[in-house]
């Protein structure tokens, strides 16, 4: 399976990730943990891992996912990226 084929949403919901900028803005934790099952290439993970950074909090992700090629992407993209995980499949 090439990476194209891969399912994946292109993005998380307005609705979500303004929920989660708040959070964080209203002194969420430093630091934090997203654990994705079922991680795919990994695109929404390192989008959250990115709106994190943003607003100054760290965030350790570790995702998982049964396709080996998907999270081969998402190691890819998350080198490409400049972010540290731990994925496995």
């Amino acid at each position: 399976m090439s990476p194209e084929e891969i399912p994946s949403k292109p993005h998380l919901h307005p609705t979500f990730m303004t929920a989660l900028r708040q959070r964080w803005e209203q002194g969420t934790p430093q630091a934090g943990r997203i654990l994705d099952l079922g991680c795919g290439d990994g695109r929404l993970s390192l989008q959250l891992v990115g709106e994190a950074s943003a607003s100054g909090a760290f965030v350790e992700w570790v995702g998982t996912d049964v396709c080996s090629e998907a999270v081969d992407h998402a190691r890819r993209l998350a080198r490409q990226q400049g972010v540290r995980g731990r994925l496995h499949n």
